[in-house]
């Protein structure tokens, strides 16, 4: 019973080492951009409210049609402050006007200071067609 005991206790208090880590799966956060105009997407990656420090961090975002084998949207990726955890990623004018009235799925990919990969967002991405140009 003491040995029993002694488990359940160390069990409940067993923390991984990656508990600051983002939810698996990735957050999902879903995009629509108006064709014909620059996009600017800004994020702040936070733990329990808290920004997280993404200094060494790099990220990738890139967006694919369904069953294509290449990306139809590749997104340039920054980190604006990597210590308040703010991103930014962006579509020029000329990327939005040639994939008007398109859609796909896109995620956000991140790799660690030590190469570690993990999928912090995912998502629906809809490029609507405007009229005025």
């Amino acid at each position: 019973m003491i040995r029993l005991l002694l488990i359940m206790l160390v069990l409940s208090s067993y923390e991984p080492v990656f508990a600051l880590d983002a939810p698996d799966p990735a957050v999902t956060y879903n995009i629509l951009i108006y064709a014909n105009q620059d996009y600017e997407l800004n994020m702040t990656f936070k733990t329990d409210g808290v920004p997280e420090n993404l200094t060494g961090r790099t990220y990738k975002m890139q967006a694919k049609k369904s069953g294509a084998a290449s990306p139809f949207l590749n997104f340039s990726s920054f980190v604006t402050n990597a210590a308040t955890g703010q991103t930014r990623y962006r579509l020029t004018r000329a990327t939005t006007r040639n994939n008007s009235d398109s859609a796909g799925t896109y995620d956000i990919m991140e790799t660690g200071a030590d190469g570690r990969v993990k999928y912090r967002v995912k998502g629906t991405v809809r490029i609507i067609g405007t009229n005025t140009k």
